[in-house]
């Protein structure tokens, strides 16, 4: 069943805050902000390391901006500080 997969799968991306912020060019489950990835993209080390990952997307820098705003646009506002701080360190 479709559903299931994807919810197991949305799940499991939830549980795994890198994965799921190097992964969130995917078409399936669509990539959404959580708890564990906004935590983990709160810290240096943590947008570093999402920094990496990004390099390696199929897509570009530009792309992965304008994913991340996207998908951070119904979070409260300390929320998408994270998000804006992310987006910021991208172009350096």
């Amino acid at each position: 069943d479709e559903d299931r997969y994807q919810q197991v799968y949305s799940l499991c991306l939830a549980l795994s805050p890198l994965t799921d912020l190097a992964f969130a060019y995917r078409t399936a489950p669509a990539f959404a902000w959580t708890e564990g990835s906004l935590a983990f993209a709160s810290t240096s080390a943590g947008r570093k390391l999402v920094l990496r990952a990004v390099r390696h997307w199929p897509e570009s820098k530009a792309n992965a901006r304008t994913l991340f705003q996207s998908a951070a646009e119904s979070l409260p506002t300390t929320a998408r500080a994270i998000v804006e701080q992310l987006v910021k360190d991208l172009d350096n």
